[in-house]
């Protein structure tokens, strides 16, 4: 499955970034959810973003960060977005590894070791 991002922060510097989606598990999750959002939607149409509201609007920011406190609250920590590219980024040192998510999270290696790597 050919993943698309084309509207992100860094967009201007880096442009669309695309990317296949390997994992047989996660491209059936992806399908079902777009199936459940399209059949929900019918009515409407929801522009395809990944993450839309309950009147089938894009989630903000904003949103996205409430979502994800409200996800690992019983947690008692808060985890960002941030928090979580630090995280995944400090597991994969392989530079191959590193380089290719780097661009995916639409930022340059350097970036990502200077900004989000723990040591």
């Amino acid at each position: 499955m050919k993943v698309v991002l084309n509207n992100y922060k860094t967009k201007k510097v880096n442009g669309d970034i695309d990317f296949e989606v390997d994992d047989k598990e996660l491209v059936k999750m992806f399908a079902k959810y777009y199936l459940a959002i399209k059949n929900y939607f019918k009515d409407r149409d929801f522009d395809h973003w990944l993450l839309i509201d309950s009147k089938g609007v894009k989630v903000s920011r904003n949103d996205y960060t409430r979502l994800l406190n409200k996800t690992f609250e019983l947690s008692g920590k808060r985890i960002s977005s941030s928090l979580i590219r630090k995280i995944v980024l400090s597991e994969l040192y392989p530079f191959e590894k590193m380089n290719k998510l780097a661009r995916i999270m639409g930022h340059s290696i350097k970036t990502a070791v200077t900004d989000y790597v723990r040591s």
